[in-house]
């Protein structure tokens, strides 16, 4: 299963339990643990307040997850910054179709459910 697809099945429904049991069911998924621990990460931040307006390309994010990772660490350590940033956030979001895309910006914002991710 797609992450965007176990995302929106947690953000889905209003239950607890069922978050859990759906975070539980994927809980070996490698991709889904990557894009939760750079979320969640209280150590990282990535320095960006507005995402700009893209364009949808044709990627999944479960496929460049390691291209992901890459960036989120040149925000990191602040090796792009103003409107560089920018810039290269929305050159790395337009290669990738919109559910990919709205993965990446609830990384970006640190958006998804913190009280059962922490649980699982």
């Amino acid at each position: 299963m797609f992450i965007y697809n176990i995302l929106d099945a947690v953000g889905n429904t209003t239950k607890k339990n069922e978050k859990l049991a759906i975070l539980t069911e994927y809980s070996n998924n490698d991709a889904l643990k990557t894009i939760l621990f750079q979320c969640y990460n209280p150590y990282r931040n990535y320095y960006i307040k507005k995402i700009p307006k893209v364009t949808t390309g044709v990627n999944k994010l479960d496929e460049h997850i390691p291209a992901l990772v890459k960036l989120l660490d040149c925000l990191d350590k602040r090796l792009v910054t103003g409107t560089a940033l920018t810039n290269t956030v929305k050159s790395f979001l337009e290669g990738f179709n919109a559910e990919s895309q709205d993965v990446i910006i609830r990384v970006l914002k640190r958006i998804f459910a913190r009280e059962s991710v922490q649980r699982v």
